[in-house]
């Protein structure tokens, strides 16, 4: 045992970057604790604040726990260590986070995707509008958060669903606070990229009454963003034949074969220029009438707002045509790749789309609890509620025929370099025309949870058998994803509302948009190639009409097959016993969980064979052909077994093994079926996927001391069945055209369904180590490092098929913080990373999507100018990292730049 100590010991630190001399001093002295029974006239307590106070209070609630916990506290309400909870997660061992515009959205545990991980509100289940399993941290405040806790093993009474982790925010009840406090935080948030300063300003209010059995807590917060996210995007490498329709004699051999040739989709210069808006209230209501009984209601609101510009500027090598379509140059590399292309009548599109997603969530519970002698019964009943709207998404797309080129010889992995040829000026705005608009006029999404719960503890006052809890969960889910309303506005109706002339030789049709166009600069996030280009000008386009009024002008058509309502309803029940020995030295829990799911799946066929493709050759109006309608059920149990051993008094070894579960996101489950004429994919969903299942095992040591030291190493093992996988195939469809009555194009069709299982192993190593052996002054230093390697099977689509990686597994994911904590002034950098991950083995042309390695460094600092005023700093992003996406082959899809993010203000509390 000694040995296996010294040898977790001995890696940790390696992790944290601390010699072991160092830690063998730290744990030579004594421990500065309260004063203890023994000594209590030599050591006098020392109050621990700040940073040190929230390291402490998290290794205390992983000491205690049942089961493996990790944890994030806040040292005092409005004290959160980050300003969004994504981002302190993704200081947790073994956490990994995606991002929303540079701000941390989702939380993905142990290499498995955002959907596997479970997430609550006070043990209770948060709804999200985006159809997925996971919850979008983007909405949630962390001022009023007291405690975020990671569950990385299952115990029979939690709530199923978590089979990676289960992640509870918690906010302390107002009697459980049991003192009054007003606290009030301003801030300002400056970003580098719009150069813009925006506002933070929070206010809590905990009130208690009469002997404090009774209180009343009320939370507000405001805060809003500037953003500019931009950069460049494609969609990798499509395939081409020199005889099939739409293709050119592409190695310029004079002959047009039957062979394939590669080249890039298109080129495409995007920003997203906007405001993000997050507002919440939370507050609640707790009365103890009597000692052994606590009653409770509390709820949470949330409104998020993500409005945007969005430019695009698009040189598409696809579409080569028009009077002066002709390849001039080319270079094939391996495997017919078209590294550099040089072509007369390359589609140049530039476009000016807005639209608002406008996120609200409700959750609301009432419950309590009453103890009457060894039995404990408590219960409650929940509400959750989240609604997406999207508004209107306006699309005037002006086209051009461009003679250019793209080179992506010299780097394959980088942005291609573009130059226009033969004298094109793409700033010119007489060889632009339109074609059309296009208008979708919002989109409604809700998903509704109902649940409720009870459940009932008995005590043993001794033997082995500590406790005995036995209870029943009832939850119904369910989501609807309205129709979109869609416009379309001929070229015709606009040489009418415009009064030019309509152009029936251009483009199939079109009118000059010559002036209604303005240009926009943004070169200095992709330089003069693609960042300065002409786009729509609204106030140009409306100024003599109204919006309304060219929509009015329009043809509607309301789009049905991706309208769905799916529903779930969940029947569990449950038993768990506690156990210990007489010295309390071994302890832990084993429990059974049954689970009954019902599924119900509703929504409109596609009418692929009448579907019409607009003469923007993009837009694709696809009939429904009626509703239809799926009905799906299954049952699982669902053993957990938790074990801890204190080895000595700082040494604890845990042992987990549990089945857990995860259901597909609902938005999977819809009979929904998407068509994209611009890439040729149809999208099908499979209301009869069965549920991924786990069989797992966790084996963990865990030493602790001084007050907030700890290393730790841990051992996984997952098992997991019925992985979800994208299966595709090729297929060529006849469709209508409006410009050519009909048009023969090979769509890929992606469906998914339940491939084999596949295996995750790991080791987590973490170290929270305070250095306060060192001499003052750098006794305030101190580090918290992680390290997370994994090693993950490939999953089969069908039994005996080819295998392929597990989508969002990164490999290795790592922390290196360092703090510095003294006399009121506390400071501290984290450094988080994470490696390469495959999004998808498909991708849009069958070349794959991954993400590629990622890592930032943020920074945050405090300092109590009195015991009622605190300064804040924060700094997002001080690398000015960069997210990057690439086909499997390493051809660049996007690289996105959404700058800094530094946010400084002041902490009040009476």
């Amino acid at each position: 045992m000694r040995y296996l100590y010294e040898t977790v010991s001995l890696t940790a630190l390696l992790v944290a970057g601390v010699s072991v001399p160092a830690l063998a001093q730290e744990a030579a002295q004594p421990e500065i604790t309260a004063s203890s029974e023994n000594d209590s006239a030599t050591y006098q307590e020392i109050i621990v604040t700040g940073i040190r106070r929230s390291l402490e209070d998290a290794a205390n609630i992983k000491r205690a726990a049942p089961n493996l916990v990790e944890a994030i506290s806040a040292e005092d309400i409005g004290k959160f260590p980050d300003r969004n909870l994504a981002e302190s997660l993704q200081r947790v061992t073994g956490v990994q986070i995606t991002r929303n515009k540079g701000e941390g959205s989702g939380v993905s545990v142990r290499g498995l995707s955002e959907n596997f991980t479970r997430t609550l509100y006070n043990g209770r289940v948060l709804t999200s509008p985006n159809g997925t399993r996971g919850f979008s941290f983007t909405s949630m405040p962390t001022d009023f958060v007291s405690t975020v806790e990671v569950s990385k093993t299952p115990t029979a009474d939690m709530i199923d669903g978590g089979l990676s982790a289960t992640v509870n925010v918690r906010i302390n009840r107002p009697a459980d606070v049991g003192k009054n406090v007003v606290t009030v935080v301003a801030e300002g948030l400056y970003e580098t990229n719009p150069k813009k300063v925006t506002p933070h300003v929070s206010a809590f209010v905990n009130r208690v009454f009469g002997d404090g059995s009774f209180g009343v807590n009320l939370g507000v917060n405001y805060e809003k963003r500037k953003v500019i996210q931009a950069g460049f995007t494609g969609y990798g490498i499509e395939q081409r034949k020199e005889n099939a329709s739409g293709g050119y004699d592409y190695n310029l051999d004079g002959t047009r074969s039957d062979t394939a040739y590669g080249f890039d989709h298109a080129t495409t210069f995007v920003s997203d220029e906007g405001d993000f808006e997050r507002k919440a209230v939370v507050g609640g209501v707790q009365w103890k009438p009597a000692d052994n009984v606590n009653l409770y209601a509390d709820g949470l609101a949330t409104w998020f707002t993500d409005g945007f510009n969005r430019f695009e500027h698009q040189l598409r090598w696809t579409n080569i045509g028009g009077p002066t379509g002709a390849v001039r140059g080319s270079t094939v590399g391996e495997n017919n790749l078209l590294t550099f292309l040089d072509a007369d009548g390359v589609d140049h599109q530039s476009n000016n789309l807005d639209w608002v997603t406008k996120d609200r969530t409700l959750n609301f519970a009432v419950g309590g609890d009453a103890t009457f002698d060894r039995l404990t019964v408590s219960g409650e009943a929940t509400y959750g509620r989240s609604v997406r709207n999207v508004s209107d998404r306006n699309s005037f797309a002006p086209i051009s025929r461009a003679s250019a080129s793209y080179d992506i010889g010299g780097d394959i992995g980088g942005v291609p370099d573009i130059e226009y040829t033969r004298g094109y000026d793409p700033l010119d705005p007489s060889t632009f025309y339109f074609r059309s608009f296009s208008a979708i006029r919002g989109q409604k999404t809700t998903e509704t949870n109902k649940s409720g719960r009870l459940d009932l503890t008995y005590d043993f006052d001794a033997g082995f058998i500590r406790s005995i809890k036995l209870g029943g969960y009832y939850g119904e889910d369910e989501v609807e994803f309205g129709a979109r309303p869609r416009y379309f506005v001929s070229p015709q109706v606009l040489s009418e509302i415009y009064g030019t002339p309509y152009l029936p030789g251009v483009e199939g049709g079109a009118i000059s948009a010559e002036d209604l166009l303005k240009v926009v600069d943004y070169s200095r996030f992709i330089g003069d190639g693609l960042g300065v280009f002409l786009v729509p000008d609204y106030s140009k386009l409306f100024a003599n009409v109204s919006l309304d009024d060219v929509l009015a002008r329009g043809t509607l058509t309301i789009d049905r097959t991706n309208q769905f309502t799916v529903g779930e309803k969940v029947l569990a029940g449950y038993v768990r016993a506690d156990f210990a020995t007489a010295d309390d030295r071994l302890s832990g829990n084993i429990g059974l969980r049954y689970v009954r799911t019902r599924v119900t799946s509703d929504g409109f066929g596609a009418d692929i064979a009448n579907a019409e493709l607009q003469n923007d050759s993009i837009t694709l109006i696809v009939p429904d052909s009626g509703p239809i309608a799926f009905r799906n059920s299954y049952s699982n149990w669902l053993p957990s077994f938790n074990a801890r051993f204190n080895a000595t008094d700082n040494l604890i070894v845990r042992v987990g093994l549990a089945r857990a579960m995860t259901r597909p996101d609902l938005n999977r489950l819809s009979p929904s079926v998407a068509i994209n004429a611009n890439v040729r994919t149809i999208t099908t969903q499979n209301p009869f996927l069965k549920p991924y299942l786990a069989d797992q095992a966790d084996l963990s040591l865990e030493y602790y001391f001084g007050k907030t030291g700890l290393l730790s190493a841990a051992l996984f093992y997952k098992d997991v069945k019925n992985f979800i996988v994208d299966t595709t195939s090729v297929e060529t469809r006849t469709i209508k055209s409006t410009l050519t009555g009909t048009v023969t194009m090979d769509f890929r069709t992606f469906r998914p369904d339940n491939g084999e299982g596949g295996k995750i192993k790991g080791i987590e190593l973490s170290a929270q180590v305070p250095l306060d052996m060192l001499p003052s002054p750098f006794d305030g230093f101190g580090v918290t490092s992680n390290l997370t390697l994994l090693d993950v099977s490939d999953v089969a689509t069908t039994e005996g098929g080819p295998k392929v990686p597990i989508p969002g597994v990164s490999k290795r994911s790592y922390n290196l913080g360092a703090y510095y904590e003294k006399a009121g002034f506390g400071i501290r950098a984290n450094y988080s990373y994470r490696s390469a991950a495959v999004n998808s083995v498909a991708g849009t042309f069958g070349d794959g999507d991954r993400q590629k390695p990622y890592g930032q460094l943020d920074i945050s600092a405090n300092y109590d100018v009195t015991e009622f005023l605190s300064l804040t700093f924060n700094a997002s992003n001080v690398t000015g990292s960069t997210l990057k996406r690439e086909t499997l082959q390493g051809v660049l899809l996007s690289e996105y730049d959404f700058g800094r993010r530094f946010t400084a203000g002041a902490r009040v509390k009476f």
